[in-house]
């Protein structure tokens, strides 16, 4: 299939950027798999086919998508092009992205590298909202700064993927934080209570849109697969060997079992316990077949002021920018405990003072009809004095994960529960025609 694309589209062919929608974005998207693909057979057109894709983003000059070059300038990627919405496609072009970085692992091109650092800083700081979600209605427009924030499965699943990416390549566990967000608000809450079928958009200030039928197919619809791939990506993220050292890294505290090998070829396995982020005490045995000499990094979440690890019940460790490192001889049975506090925290968007949000740890808080009336909900809450306050033995409820009270200063209450809980009560669609309905109905990105 690679051998009859590079017969159609390339040099003195069609140009890879006139193809399909969006500047060649979709069709760009090959790149991970043709670098893979070069490493499989070592036929060095493959690698010479993925070079082209990336010059040709620059074959008009000034012009979409000019990945690499405006990348090199750390320019937000919604401010590079007129029309941004017209060409920012979010989950193409993060593909891109990550395909730059497989290319830039082969070549050590370091141009590669820091353009894609520097767009994923953009796009952090620019497009992504408290839910972790990235993006409006599956364009990179600015999102950050709109309160509706209505985000897209797919896109976040391929955040979710160059965050691991950039992970491993590095050993920055600040990348996890990003995963984190993402997977308690976004993954969480992309599915139904049934399990069975998914949404199309996750709003904050906008009603969920529930995904229709694709593509006049019976069960299928692209956000209603990804969001699978993106849960499934968190048993390779949460315990990880570093790149080239003795050591793992532990990013995310999620209860399970976990096996790794180190540099040195010794087999690790961690057992984690723990009830995180409803509170911030983790328990973890390790189990390994013989002594090793090595560092464990524990990953500080970056909205947490305390966090400590003690191993066999003594206190150690040091920090190094967002990890707690413990460097030591581990053996068989040691456990370790972390501790670390998990509150409330009002989030607010720079230019809208008026919309503020609660978190609790990374979940995003949110008032619903579980809980209240609707009629209710429109309700105004003032934020004053506030104070969150777990419901430690809530009423039988398997609807909801996590239940709080929120009093302020006034006395006023009212009860939250985590946004993942919320908007899950859908079924399946049964009309393929839906789609159609769906496409007519889009709402503008500008």
């Amino acid at each position: 299939m690679m051998d009859h694309l590079m017969t159609e589209v390339g040099p003195d062919k069609v140009s890879m950027v006139d193809t399909g929608n969006f500047y060649g974005l979709p069709s760009s998207s090959i790149l991970t798999p043709l670098v893979k693909l070069y490493l499989n057979t070592k036929e060095k057109k493959y690698l010479d086919y993925a070079e082209y894709i990336v010059d040709n983003w620059h074959s008009v000059a000034d012009n979409p998508p000019y990945i690499v070059q405006k990348g090199l300038t750390g320019a937000p990627v919604h401010q590079w092009f007129p029309e941004k919405g017209k060409w920012t496609k979010a989950y193409e072009f993060i593909s891109c992205v990550e395909g730059l970085i497989d290319l830039y692992q082969v070549t050590g091109n370091e141009d590669y590298i820091k353009a894609s650092k520097n767009i994923y800083t953009a796009i952090q700081e620019n497009e992504r909202v408290i839910t972790g979600g990235i993006g409006y209605h599956d364009k990179l427009v600015g999102a950050s700064l709109k309160p509706e924030g209505l985000n897209e499965p797919c896109d976040v699943v391929y955040w979710e993927r160059l965050s691991a990416k950039l992970l491993a390549l590095t050993g920055e566990q600040a990348y996890a934080n990003e995963i984190e967000r993402l997977t308690y608000n976004v993954l969480l809450g992309s599915f139904n209570l049934e399990g069975n079928w998914g949404v199309r958009r996750l709003g904050l200030n906008e009603p969920h849109l529930v995904s229709p039928l694709h593509a006049f197919t019976k069960y299928h619809q692209c956000c209603v697969a990804n969001v699978p791939r993106g849960m499934l990506q968190l048993g390779e993220v949460a315990i990880m060997s570093a790149k080239d050292q003795n050591e793992l890294l532990v990013n995310l505290y999620i209860p399970g079992d976990y096996s790794n090998s180190l540099s040195d070829g010794n087999t690790v396995g961690l057992k984690v316990e723990t009830d995180y982020p409803k509170t911030g005490e983790i328990k973890m045995a390790l189990d390994t077949e013989k002594s090793f000499d090595g560092t464990l990094s524990f990953r500080k979440p970056d909205w947490c002021q305390n966090f400590s690890v003690s191993v066999n019940e003594e206190e150690m460790g040091k920090f190094e920018g967002n990890s707690l490192k413990v460097t030591r001889t581990w053996k068989k049975g040691d456990t370790i405990n972390i501790n670390m506090e998990v509150g409330q925290r009002v989030i607010e968007i720079p230019e809208e003072k008026n919309f503020k949000a609660i978190m609790w740890g990374p979940v995003v808080l949110a008032r619903s009809s579980h809980l209240e009336s609707k009629s209710s909900l429109d309700t105004a809450f003032a934020f004053d004095g506030l104070q969150i306050a777990p419901i430690s033995k809530p009423e039988q409820n398997d609807k909801i994960w996590m239940h709080f009270t929120a009093t302020n200063k006034l006395g006023d209450t009212v009860e939250l529960c985590d946004y993942a809980s919320t908007g899950r009560e859908y079924e399946i669609p049964k009309d393929p025609a839906a789609w159609e309905a769906m496409i007519k109905n889009r709402v503008e990105t500008e």
